[in-house]
């Protein structure tokens, strides 16, 4: 395997380890939000907070109007259910971006640190290549 082929095969393997690492985050996520929020002790929980913010809302203290929560069940478990995989999706697409970004940088860091090094000062550079 030549010099190329091992770099690129390290820049795969850390990609697959961070959309690994990125996407059982999300997996795990949404197991507690399923686990915690769906409980129905957490659903009680909610439907409390949301009545004492029906009342509060009815009441128009203060300068500005509330708007009271709709949401029979918590913000969080309702997106992390019903909206799944077009988080993963939408993750998976920045972190895609972000990571070839740091890769595209990398590798400039990487390829100028390795011409400095090999010219010497005084000598003439003749492989033709532009720094």
């Amino acid at each position: 395997m030549s010099r190329s082929q091992a770099a690129i095969f390290a820049w795969l393997l850390a990609y697959a380890a961070t959309l690994a690492v990125v996407i059982g985050a999300l997996v795990w996520s949404r197991q507690w939000a399923m686990r915690e929020l769906g409980s129905p002790e957490a659903r009680r929980h909610w439907q409390q907070w949301r009545n004492e913010e029906i009342r509060r809302a009815e009441r128009k203290q203060g300068p500005v109007r509330r708007r009271p929560p709709i949401a029979e069940e918590p913000p969080l478990l309702i997106l992390l259910r019903d909206s799944f995989s077009g988080i993963v999706v939408g993750v998976v697409v920045i972190v895609s971006v972000l990571f070839g970004f740091v890769m595209y940088i990398a590798r400039a860091l990487f390829r100028s640190t390795r011409s400095a090094r090999s010219t010497v000062p005084g000598q003439t550079d003749t492989s033709g290549k532009l720094p």
